[in-house]
């Protein structure tokens, strides 16, 4: 092997270079031979680096095609071979063990759904991976992620799913399906049933309770749930609202965006009387009420930006009926509040370290 390094170095005609690399990387990659090292697996994967750009695209598939499978090559070259089109990254986004997290973040918030796609099939996917997957908002990453038991789903992954399913049938199909071979997915669907979640019919929620829910699948129209979804220019539903989020994940603000996007103010208040510990009619009463000073209070506990919550009470007055020219007010006395939460905890951060230490 070291005598083909030698030859790559000395070589310097771009096409027997190519060839060269094909040979050796074959070599290489001959799962008969005994496992590099450390020290050849950086060598072969910093030589391929160095010379990635006089490769052809034929040299670089047969690298992917060889090795994708495989802990042969560098996270270094795996990231960088998994930015490639989708026809020569597909097999390596799905199946390569050197992709980290990291990078599947980057790719997942980036890239195409069809690059999205191949990360939900990966055989083990983290929640934070499958946050960020799903919170791109397109049905068939979804579906993936839903067929997928290598996928961890964190509740509000759980809950996000529920709100997508909101008359989809395929998808209402997938969220079952999954219940019925995933005991995690299942207790946090139970979770979300059991504190009033409004996003799924009672049929289904009594299904999940009484341990139905078989039955309730075979009930389903399994044409219509097991149809793929086309990307292409088909256009989505109400009930997709989009999403954009930088970070990828599922905060707090997120999903609230999301049912806000939807206009859906049952489902806010849910999800706001869950997450401050407040029964839902009296977050219901205080969210349709004037009270805007104990409105921004409240919200300045949550952790959300200025924007959105200028978002937030632009959506909230629609909800009122009413009109303001300006939003000055509130949002002093939100950064105010929010000042002072600030200043709360780092006074209490000496004495949490003297007592943790």
């Amino acid at each position: 092997m070291l005598e083909d390094y030698k030859r790559l170095a000395e070589t310097k005609d771009p096409v027997a270079r190519s060839r060269l690399i094909r040979q050796v990387s074959a070599a290489y990659a001959d799962r008969s031979a005994n496992n590099p090292s450390p020290v050849e697996r950086e060598l072969f994967s910093s030589i391929v680096l160095d010379l990635y750009d006089q490769l052809s695209d034929d040299v670089r598939m047969d690298i992917v095609v060889r090795l994708a499978r495989t802990d042969r090559i560098t996270p270094a070259l795996a990231a960088r071979l998994a930015r490639e089109d989708i026809y020569m990254s597909e097999l390596l986004l799905e199946h390569s063990p050197c992709l980290d997290d990291q990078t599947l973040l980057s790719i997942a918030r980036d890239r195409d759904s069809a690059c999205k796609q191949a990360i939900a099939r990966r055989t083990a996917l983290s929640a934070i991976v499958v946050d960020a997957l799903i919170s791109t908002d397109l049905k068939p990453v979804l579906l993936a992620l839903l067929r997928n038991r290598g996928a961890l789903f964190t509740q509000n992954a759980v809950l996000v799913s529920t709100i997508r399913a909101q008359g989809q049938d395929h998808l209402l199909f997938e969220i079952a399906d999954r219940c019925l071979i995933d005991d995690g997915f299942s207790t946090q669907l139970c979770t979300l049933i059991e504190s009033g979640c409004p996003f799924l019919s009672a049929a289904f929620k009594q299904a999940v309770l009484d341990g139905e829910l078989g039955h309730y699948v075979e009930q389903l129209d399994r044409h219509t749930a097991s149809t793929e979804i086309s990307i292409g220019d088909e256009t989505f539903s109400r009930h997709e609202a989009q999403v954009s989020i930088a970070s990828g994940d599922l905060s707090f603000e997120s999903v609230l965006q999301l049912l806000l996007n939807d206009d859906d103010r049952d489902g806010v208040v849910w999800f706001l009387s869950r997450h401050l510990n407040i029964s839902p009619d009296g977050m219901s009463n205080l969210l349709m009420s004037r009270a805007d000073a104990s409105l921004s209070r409240m919200m300045s506990g949550t952790g959300v930006s200025e924007q959105f919550y200028k978002h937030f009470l632009m959506t909230r007055d629609r909800w009122l009926g009413r009109t303001r020219r300006s939003y000055m007010d509130d949002m002093r006395r939100f950064r105010q509040l929010v000042a002072e939460r600030e200043k709360v905890d780092l006074d209490e951060l000496p004495g949490q370290l003297t007592a943790t230490g």
